[in-house]
């Protein structure tokens, strides 16, 4: 019988749908059955072996719907094989200072739940993102951004192989 997973996440321009299907196109074809679902539409975690959780990183933080469905779910999740994942613009760096911000981003998370694995991944910044952060004559200049090391975000998904076998 095929392990099922579910790929949840939380995206705030949509960056972190992309690697969330990307995870789950590359779990497939290991022969895992897996969905793909927003967290916003409230996924039901009973019919999987393990359950991915990813969220974009805003400010440094999780977005409220990432933790609040951790927080919701945190009785079942401790239950089942949990991997989180972050895509961020930020802290990107090899130094010890953009690894420990890095880090810190799943700080929340951690404080409900043990996650077996947790991956990182460099994000998308476009104009669309800008005006959220920036004054509107100053997001206009902002070029677009894309830093998503897909061999990583596949590498990533092919390492959880054993760990999503076991579950």
């Amino acid at each position: 019988m095929k392990k099922r997973i579910l790929i949840t996440y939380a995206s705030g321009l949509g960056s972190t749908i992309e690697v969330a299907q990307e995870i789950g196109v590359t779990l497939g074809n290991l022969g895992f059955s897996t969905d793909v679902k927003p967290i916003l539409d409230h996924p039901q975690l009973d019919h999987y072996q393990a359950i991915l959780v990813g969220s974009a990183v805003r400010y440094g933080n999780w977005l409220p719907e990432a933790l609040e469905f951790i927080e919701t779910n945190q009785q079942v999740l401790r239950k089942k094989t949990v991997a989180v994942f972050c895509v961020h613009i930020s802290n990107q760096g090899d130094d010890a200072g953009s690894r420990k911000n890095r880090m810190s981003y799943l700080d929340p998370v951690r404080a409900m739940l043990s996650p077996r694995e947790e991956a990182f991944f460099a994000g998308k910044f476009d104009r669309r993102g800008a005006v959220l952060l920036l004054p509107g004559w100053i997001a206009h200049l902002v070029p677009t951004m894309d830093r998503r090391n897909w061999k990583k975000i596949r590498a990533w998904a092919v390492s959880l192989q054993p760990l999503l076998q076991q579950a």
